[in-house]
């Protein structure tokens, strides 16, 4: 485990590299969806639970390993150094490993994001042999009844906690991700304290995405406005502290000066099993298509959306009294108003909350 001294010098060195980036408009940044299979049925998933196994055209078939490996050569040609491999589960491609290793290869300081159910001795063997940077591992109960109401896979919660056994034994670097639900918030405590005795990073979050197909179904295991500003005050105390110390940014930043604010199309992009080269993996545009036009240009392409992209005559936050306070982006909008200018309801609840929070303790 990092010492306290180390932990602060590997923050510094990330947060001055992605600073830099920004001012350099390089895209240091890809996560790559390299499929949408999956060996797991998670309620909450992004994903539809069924896609079509016989796309009705060439532009809807996965990326084979060649492109795959075309595209990382151009990103690491355009400045590329942080990779995220994501999907799906990575693992259910064949071929992941030859990726992984082309990837390694070309310098790339590579994450694998897995459910873990699928690693095997060989599997974890493969991986430290590689010596693959980072393993972020998405817990989703620490009892198996839980876990498994969740991904509807028997089984698979054992082969969840022996994935990461796996991986620890061979002291590979993993992070613990925990998406809270309504189904699995009474586990939070114990999932921390799960991934605090591994001396691993702990990672959560509380808000889930519609699914790509527009289907709003995974919203029903949202926590409720007031369970997410409870945890936050319990684990991110950073967050309510804006205005009292000025070294503390935190997430709640009132610096919203553009519409599209974040860090997609200024140092990150995210790219689909198809080959579609987005701002994100929520805010799926502007889907430049990497078969027909290469990373460069669509980087531009990116780069220029978000310069000229604008509100359109719904868009609220701007003068809005809870803007301080809110984490509404316009995927958020997108996602769930159908109008990337669209304001949430649940996250204006959750930013009124926080406010009401400030206000009493002021």
């Amino acid at each position: 485990m990092k010492s306290d001294i180390e932990t602060i010098k590997t923050e510094k060195f990330w947060r001055d590299l992605y600073e830099k980036s920004v001012q350099e408009k390089i895209p240091l940044k890809a996560s790559f969806e390299l499929t949408y299979q999956c060996n797991l049925h998670c309620l909450q998933c992004y994903i539809p639970p069924i896609l079509d196994p016989k796309p009705r055209s060439q532009n809807l078939k996965e990326l084979s390993y060649f492109e795959v490996c075309f595209i990382l050569d151009q990103l690491a040609d355009l400045g590329c150094f942080h990779l995220n491999l994501t999907g799906g589960e990575p693992l259910t491609r064949p071929d992941f490993f030859k990726i992984l290793t082309y990837a390694k290869r070309k310098g790339f300081y590579t994450v694998l994001l897995t459910n873990a159910t699928l690693i095997t001795p060989e599997i974890a063997d493969s991986l430290q042999d590689l010596d693959i940077n980072q393993v972020d591992i998405s817990l989703y109960g620490i009892t198996g009844q839980t876990y498994e109401k969740l991904t509807q896979i028997p089984g698979s919660f054992a082969s969840c906690l022996k994935g990461i056994q796996l991986l620890r034994q061979r002291n590979i670097n993993i992070s613990i991700k925990m998406m809270v639900m309504t189904l699995n918030l009474a586990e939070f405590a114990r999932i921390k304290t799960f991934a605090e005795n591994l001396g691993v990073r702990f990672q959560w979050d509380y808000l889930i995405n519609p699914r790509i197909d527009g289907s709003k179904v995974p919203l029903r295991y949202r926590i409720s406005p007031e369970a997410a500003v409870d945890l936050e005050l319990r684990c991110q105390p950073h967050l309510f502290e804006e205005g009292k110390n000025p070294r503390e940014r935190g997430k709640l930043s009132s610096k919203k000066a553009d519409f599209l604010y974040c860090n997609a199309g200024k140092n990150s992009l995210a790219i689909t099993p198809y080959g579609e080269m987005n701002l994100c993996l929520e805010y799926r545009f502007p889907q430049y298509g990497l078969r027909r036009g290469s990373v460069r240009e669509g980087w531009k392409e990116l780069v220029n959306y978000v310069k000229s992209t604008k509100p359109a005559s719904t868009y609220q936050c701007k003068d809005c009294e809870l803007r301080q306070f809110c984490q509404w982006c316009p995927a958020v909008g997108l996602l769930e108003e159908g109008n990337r200018s669209g304001c949430s309801s649940y996250y204006r609840e959750l930013a009124r909350i926080r406010k009401d929070w400030n206000k009493r303790n002021e």
